[in-house]
């Protein structure tokens, strides 16, 4: 009964997946305009950087002309912020997405400094940042607030990236498109299940789903939890609790877990007692519960 009972909850939840909050966004171009060198003037909104080539960010600078070239180059675009993205204010942030960059590099947001993923070398920046140690596997991910004079809602807006390459392959090389987005509540509820990792001898299943709510939205709904062998297919447990968590809280819910020995997926499912919005989320668990 209780199977049944999953499985009719889980399509339930399946169905309404057009409900699911889902992150309105604007794509950045593939190709940025681009020149080597390290002229601050390059950050510039009135510079024109007509006679720069575009070149895609979906691959290094040496696969597209630039073999020999490391050091300082930079890369320009422009980008229309539409003012319907600021109607999504469960958190109050644009998450602005550039992908993978190598090594270095400083973002400028119309002229304005907006972030830098890593510090520049000391000695070869002038005008530059302290020593640090570059990452360049790392998405470059940042977040702006919506009432952030920096942002041109409904214009153009201009970004210029100067990179740093200390050697080898350098500059952007993307897998996936670059975008700007209204950061929703899937990004603002953190689900941690640390706790589920439980060991085969500890004879545990009792544990506690913590969840921050980082958004600036009450948070007043039901969870559901749902646990599903992920090879045999099967649903085998699911649980529902009314939640309430404000603004900057964490929430710690008892769950109880059954028996298993089989790679399991767990989801996590949080919706509002108004419907507004539906949160799905989904961990593998992947110790032994028993």
């Amino acid at each position: 009964m209780k199977l049944i009972k999953a499985l009719v909850l889980v399509w339930l939840f399946s169905s309404c997946a057009n409900k699911y909050t889902e992150e309105q966004q604007v794509d950045f171009p593939e190709k940025w305009h681009f020149k080597p060198g390290n002229n601050q003037q390059y950050a510039a909104v009135t510079y024109v950087d007509s006679t720069w080539k575009l070149i895609s960010t979906m691959d290094y600078w040496e696969n597209q002309g630039y073999t020999d070239l490391d050091g300082f180059a930079w890369y320009r675009t422009e980008i229309m912020i539409p003012a319907v993205l600021k109607t999504h204010k469960e958190s109050g942030y644009l998450k602005i997405v550039l992908g993978l960059i190598d090594d270095c590099e400083r973002v400028y947001m119309n002229g304005h400094p907006l972030a830098q993923n890593n510090k520049l070398e000391k000695n070869f920046a002038a005008a530059a940042l302290e020593m640090s140690k570059p990452i360049p596997d790392s998405a470059r991910v940042y977040y702006i607030k919506m009432n952030d004079p920096r942002i041109l809602w409904g214009r153009k807006n201009v970004f210029a990236v100067q990179v740093y390459d200390l050697g080898g392959n350098g500059g952007f090389h993307n897998k996936l498109p670059t975008y700007i987005a209204a950061v929703g509540l899937t990004d603002s509820l953190i689900f941690n299940t640390a706790s589920f990792y439980i060991p085969p001898d500890s004879g545990g299943i009792d544990t506690v789903l913590s969840i921050k709510n980082r958004s600036h939205s009450l948070i007043d709904g039901k969870l559901s939890v749902f646990l599903h062998d992920e090879e045999k297919r099967t649903a085998l447990y699911s649980t529902s609790v009314d939640i309430t968590i404000k603004p900057g809280q964490v929430l710690n819910a008892p769950i109880t877990l059954p028996i298993a020995f089989d790679p399991l997926i767990i989801s996590f499912t949080v919706t509002d007692k108004q419907n507004k919005y539906i949160v799905r989320k989904y961990s593998r668990l992947n110790y032994i519960i028993k």
